[in-house]
């Protein structure tokens, strides 16, 4: 038909030697008993839905989450000692260390959202929180 095409041919793609190799290295994943070609294939096969089910399974972890104190609003002392007492229902000797030695632990819960509601409720009182999530590998 003798027409020219309207699109441009791709240009070359030099590949090095060493990314040659890289990209037909064989990388094997242990959860999943898979091989894969590539680094960039193994990578995103590792943050896959499929993969991270796999890990859940296989390696199970309990997470509990850590309320921190990080300090109180000195000039609401008394009450806030007295509405971290009943918060956590510890003894006032127990709560008062825990102000004075801030930052410090001073509950635990299983519950992400319930640590959070208390950070925030506490937070309106001039108690400052913070949360860490704590991941334990459970051993058979």
């Amino acid at each position: 038909d003798g027409s020219v095409p309207s699109i441009q041919p791709l240009g070359t793609y030099n590949v090095e030697q060493e990314d040659f190799e890289e990209i037909n290295k064989v990388y094997h994943c242990d959860v999943c008993q898979r091989d894969l070609m590539g680094l960039s294939q193994y990578k995103n096969h590792l943050k896959g839905k499929k993969h991270m089910q796999m890990a859940k399974q296989k390696f199970p972890t309990d997470t509990n989450f850590s309320i921190v104190l990080q300090g109180i609003d000195g000039s609401k002392r008394i009450d806030s000692l007295r509405m971290l007492k009943n918060s956590f229902e510890k003894p006032l000797t127990e709560i008062i260390n825990i102000v004075d030695n801030v930052p410090c632990e001073i509950a635990t819960f299983k519950s992400k959202n319930r640590a959070e509601n208390i950070k925030k409720c506490l937070g309106k009182h001039g108690i400052s929180l913070d949360i860490r999530e704590i991941k334990i590998s459970k051993c058979d």
